[in-house]
């Protein structure tokens, strides 16, 4: 009886935390709680081979990636011991390798000319043969949720205008979900070559 107790109440409070955790994901994420990255986070990021998070932008040599950070803070207001899980953003502006493979491993909504939803039968049966769908950059959207596989910056590069920290390279990224569009954040002003 106690351990039914136990888990009862337990199951209570995930609840009770939860809408604040959720409400407060959703707050942060339009507030933008964005900042670019800074030269120790392209430091950081250069130490690993993959990573996940949200596209702001893509264009043919470049992506603009967006990384979640979760940290637990106190709720504010008059609550005890009450806590939200807050989530910031790190953007990333990194170089796309030559050959760059994309996949997707969802099938885009479509409409046809009167709004109505229709299926994809061609990629829908390519994502169930070969389990993803293969793509191309331009079918990349603001929003879209990924997972970048980075290759590290060669020796000796120096990138202006991120504190001449190297970047790494991406060499393969997958789609894993539409997503909501983003707006990029606003990055520090580049430095300007003097000449």
């Amino acid at each position: 009886m106690s351990k039914m107790l136990a888990f009862g109440t337990l199951m209570i409070g995930a609840l009770l935390f939860v809408p604040d955790q959720v409400q407060g994901q959703k707050r942060d994420a339009n507030k933008g709680n964005v900042l670019p990255a800074g030269p120790q986070d392209y430091k950081t990021l250069e130490r690993l081979k993959e990573v996940s998070g949200v596209i702001a932008s893509a264009d043919a040599k470049s992506i603009r990636f967006r990384i979640g950070n979760s940290k637990v803070v106190a709720a504010p207001g008059k609550k005890r011991g009450g806590v939200q899980v807050v989530q910031d953003y790190k953007e990333f502006d990194l170089d796309l390798a030559e050959g760059v493979v994309i996949k997707k491993t969802f099938v885009s909504p479509e409409y046809d000319d009167k709004g109505n939803f229709k299926t994809n039968e061609a990629h829908a049966k390519e994502l169930r043969t070969k389990g993803f769908i293969a793509t191309k950059v331009e079918e990349i959207r603001s929003g879209n949720v990924a997972k970048l596989v980075l290759s590290p910056p060669k020796s000796g590069a120096k990138d202006e205008g991120i504190g001449n920290v190297p970047r790494p390279t991406v060499k393969a990224i997958t789609l894993t979900q539409e997503g909501i569009p983003v707006e990029p954040a606003k990055g520090p002003e580049k430095k300007k070559k003097k000449g």
